[in-house]
């Protein structure tokens, strides 16, 4: 009896870390997304400098999670926006419109794809 009642309640606590895994990590990503997002407006504004320290804001976010992200995802996703963030500053910096908005596009593909990644579907879970 008392082996069931350990079982089951170590199956709710995993449920639950599962549970607020994913939903912190779709806010992180949702989260980064919008910073990204103001970096855009900066850019098609022509403010290049501002769109760049906004920029190394969002990658500084991007990594404070890093420790999370690397625990609980397949490493490629979230280097794959680690990458695109620094070359964001670096089309900033470059002052590069059209590079800036594929690479945003590419990033927004992978924070989208963490998010999905994250729903709890029939096919995340297979």
């Amino acid at each position: 009896m008392n082996r069931t009642w350990f079982a089951s309640i170590l199956l709710a606590v995993l449920l639950g870390i599962g549970i607020l895994v994913s939903f912190l990590i779709g806010n992180i990503a949702k989260e980064t997304e919008s910073l990204l997002k103001k970096s855009v407006s900066y850019v098609e504004l022509g403010d290049f400098s501002s769109a760049e320290s906004h920029c190394r804001k969002t990658l500084d976010y991007w990594m404070e999670h890093h420790g999370i992200m690397a625990a609980f995802l397949r490493h490629d996703e979230p280097d794959a926006v680690e990458t695109g963030l620094a070359q964001l500053i670096s089309y900033a910096r470059t002052q590069d419109n059209d590079e800036f908005l594929a690479v945003f596009e590419e990033v927004r593909y992978h924070l989208n794809h963490i998010r999905e990644m994250e729903l709890p579907k029939m096919q995340n879970i297979l």
